[in-house]
């Protein structure tokens, strides 16, 4: 997985600072050290030449990991170290000597020198193992390890060499908190020599150290060794490991950068065994934290992860949106760990079908390939996007190749997943082909590499649980022992119950036959008035039916007539509106034109609703839905300059009475208006979002908004004159609501009103009451 390769600078470079900052150089033991002023203080009133030489390098040392490395800092400490110096010409002591060469390291390597920096680094070790120093001697090969790099393979032996004999030194000296903070860097050096053994061993070493000091804030250890055994294959114990360190400890417990990386580990871990929708909550988490801290290549990081996530789930969509956040395709820097990110995006448009898209990005990633070395770790990821690419574009040949390589690089890098993953390639490609019998044997090997990968992690879980069942049986059977005993108390306790219980129930018998004969008694008169009630129910029942008919009758009648009436209303409506447009034709003056523009255009607001009325069974409500879709759509299609324009429709659905539904329409109309003439000028690209939603039980909520230009700053809405307003407020009043006029990122008008009962509604509930009252 590419996740893990991304990840292991940013954790080795913290886990290296931790060890450096722990390390009390001057004072020669792990002991806390005062702050910087306190120091400078306390260096003003020692006069012991011996004892200033050392104090000079204490100060010199706090300078130097002063938080900002400011280079006045670095030169103030360097000023220090050879004050020291001077004083120790004379005095002669080794250990102030060798310090003095350890921080001469330290600051020539902050201030950028290293070249400089790393041989005073080398005659650090060899003054410290010449005078039998062995703390400082420990410290100075820390010193030196830093200079090693871990991505050059001979550096990265060193860097394990000298880790490994600081760590035996601090032990040596009962340095027990640095000794296991150098076993924990030492473990990180060598799961990345792909020592997975004796990373875990060294690790684990470490924990144990610091869970017999009582450090408790252990966190990126079990981090580090979660992450170990994902690298190692071991998916159920990198989970289990990465879990304790999100329990051991709150965030804003430890430094940020920790728990961003631990929030990641997450994500890796549940991604290995394929949880991916789990991984992917990791990864959004450490991605929020990453974006509050400014932490961008953190967040560049967690962002990629999580759309590969996306992509295990196959929200395609999605893992390209994460991507586009942290990056555009053409912003892309074209180095080696950039293949993982292109690898990502390439897949997701693979499986969306985008060839073309693909295909740039699969030239991205043949421009970094020919730049690094054949077999090299990321190489892996380049053939597998290939490999993929092949097959999309049916060139299996060039496929089955490319998967060959793949595997050949896997192998070499020790990643079995993508062995895996080489092998279905292959299968995928012989198939379709010719589909030979090396088809099957690619596709065995790659079920068998999979199922060890998640199996025997499984199965060590299995014996896990096994060990704690035997523990949990062993008390289960002292349980088990004492519910025996307590089972035969029980036992005679019961027996003498049940004597008692059937002496009761001879007695319970003899009082049941009285009181059911009593029953009997009282069920034959209770017969006898059930009859005359059901008789004068049928009395009721027949009243009812044939005041039903008669009710049902005056109600088509009223309907019919109701619709008759809206129908003439809309016509009526339409003859108006085609008078004014007639009309129109005639005026030159352009606002006179305007208005009457305007008037048809709430004409037709309220024409739509007696024309929905007429048209459908239901004639108390209307269907907001529908009704505001299509004057929306008239009002688009009304104004010639509104291809610019996108509108959002957000409407629940409701029915209103029509006394709402008119006021409604007619704000809309004037709201909608105003925005299409005035938020956009010169033809800007812009939205209208409608919206219509039942907030509370009793209240809607109606909004128009816009992200124009909103108004001039010199307007006044609480005296504005125009009649568009006017009307809204007057229509705000006659819907009983309250109105609301904001600004952000443009204009936005809410108006919230009580939910009135419909005339369905009001003539349900009468007819239920006066059912009920001739029941």
């Amino acid at each position: 997985m590419l996740v893990g390769y991304f990840l292991s600078a940013m954790y080795k470079n913290l886990l290296f600072l931790c060890c450096l900052l722990c390390g009390n150089l001057a004072y020669g033991q792990d002991e806390a050290r005062e702050p910087l002023p306190v120091l400078l203080h306390q260096l003003k009133f020692i006069h012991d030449p011996g004892t200033r030489a050392l104090q000079l390098l204490i100060v010199a040392d706090s300078f130097i990991l002063r938080p900002g490395e400011a280079a006045h800092d670095l030169d103030t400490a360097l000023l220090l170290i050879n004050q020291s110096k001077e004083l120790n010409a004379n005095l002669g002591d080794a250990t102030v000597a060798g310090i003095s060469l350890t921080l001469l390291s330290k600051c020539y390597r902050e201030k950028g020198e290293r070249a400089r920096g790393k041989v005073y680094a080398q005659k650090s070790i060899e003054w410290a193992a010449r005078h039998h120093l062995d703390v400082q001697w420990a410290y100075a090969l820390v010193e030196r390890a830093s200079y090693c790099n871990y991505e050059i393979s001979n550096e990265l032996d060193e860097k394990i060499k000298y880790n490994r004999q600081a760590a035996d030194l601090f032990g040596k000296t009962g340095r027990l908190e640095m000794q296991a903070r150098t076993l924990e860097h030492l473990g990180d050096c060598l799961s990345l020599d792909n020592n997975a053994d004796d990373a875990i061993a060294s690790v684990l070493k470490a924990i144990r150290l610091y869970k017999a000091l009582g450090i408790t804030d252990i966190l990126q250890a079990y981090n580090l060794l979660g992450n170990i055994y994902t690298d190692a294959g071991d998916y159920q114990e990198a989970l289990r490991y990465t879990l304790l360190s999100l329990r051991s400890g709150k965030p804003g417990s430890d430094t940020t950068a920790a728990w961003i990386t631990i929030n990641n580990h997450a994500g890796i871990a549940y991604f290995r065994v394929e949880d991916y929708k789990q991984a992917a909550v990791y990864f959004q988490r450490g991605a929020t934290l990453a974006e509050k801290y400014r932490d961008t290549s953190g967040y560049r990081l967690l962002q990629s992860n999580y759309a590969n996530s996306m992509n295990g789930l196959h929200d395609y969509r999605s893992a390209l949106d994460a991507m586009w956040k942290v990056n555009t395709l053409g912003e892309i820097p074209l180095t080696p760990e950039m293949i993982g990110p292109l690898h990502i995006i390439h897949t997701a448009y693979l499986r969306l079908h985008k060839l073309d898209s693909a295909s740039i990005v699969m030239k991205k990633m043949h421009q970094i390939h020919y730049a690094l070395p054949v077999y090299h770790r990321m190489q892996r990821y380049y053939y597998g996007a290939a490999a993929q690419q092949y097959f999309a574009d049916h060139r299996y040949k060039e496929m089955m190749l490319a998967a060959d390589s793949m595997e050949m690089i896997a192998i070499r890098n020790k990643f079995p997943k993508e062995v895996a993953s080489a092998n279905l390639l292959r299968f995928q490609a012989d198939s379709a082909m010719h589909f030979s019998p090396k088809s099957m044997q690619y596709y065995r090997r790659y079920v068998n590499i999979k199922d060890s990968l998640l199996g025997e992690a499984k199965l060590r879980q299995v014996n896990r649980l096994k060990i704690e069942f035997e523990s949990e049986e062993k008390d289960e059977n002292i349980l088990e022992l004492k519910r025996q005993q307590e089972k035969k108390d029980r036992e005679l306790q019961a027996a003498d119950f049940r004597m008692k219980v059937f002496i009761g129930g001879v007695l319970m018998l003899l009082a049941l036959l009285i009181l059911v004969y009593n029953r009997y008694k009282i069920k034959q008169r209770s017969n006898q008035l059930l009859l005359e009630q059901k008789q004068l129910i049928d009395n009721k029942k027949e009243r009812l039916e044939e005041l039903n008919k008669t009710l049902q009758q005056t109600l088509h009648d009223k309907e019919w007539l109701l619709k008759e009436i809206h129908h003439r209303v809309k016509n009526n409506l339409q003859i108006v509106i085609s008078l004014l447009k007639t009309q129109s034709t005639y005026l030159e003056n352009g606002r006179a034109k305007e208005a009457i523009r305007q008037s048809q255009n709430r004409m037709f607001a309220m024409s739509i609703i007696h024309q929905r009325l007429y048209r459908q069974e239901n004639l108390a409500s209307i269907d907001m839905q529908a009704y505001i879709g299509e004057l929306v759509e008239y009002l688009r299609q009304s104004f010639d300059s509104t291809g610019n324009l996108r509108f959002i429709k957000e409407v629940a659905k409701l029915e209103l009475d029509v006394a709402q539904a008119v006021p409604i329409g007619l704000i809309l109309n004037e709201a909608i208006t105003n925005a299409i003439k005035y938020a956009f000028p010169d033809g800007r690209y812009g939205e209208i979002r409608v919206r219509l939603a039942q907030e509370k039980e009793n209240e809607i909520l109606l909004e128009v908004a816009d992200n124009g230009v909103g108004l001039p700053p010199d307007m006044d809405l609480a005296h504005c004159k125009s009649m568009g307003m006017n009307l809204i407020h007057t229509l705000t009043e006659q819907l009983d609501g309250n109105l609301e006029i904001s600004q952000d990122s443009g204009l936005c008008l809410q108006v919230r009103f009580p939910l009135e009962e419909t005339e369905k509604d009001i003539r349900s509930y009468e007819t239920n009451m006066l059912t009920e009252k001739l029941v």
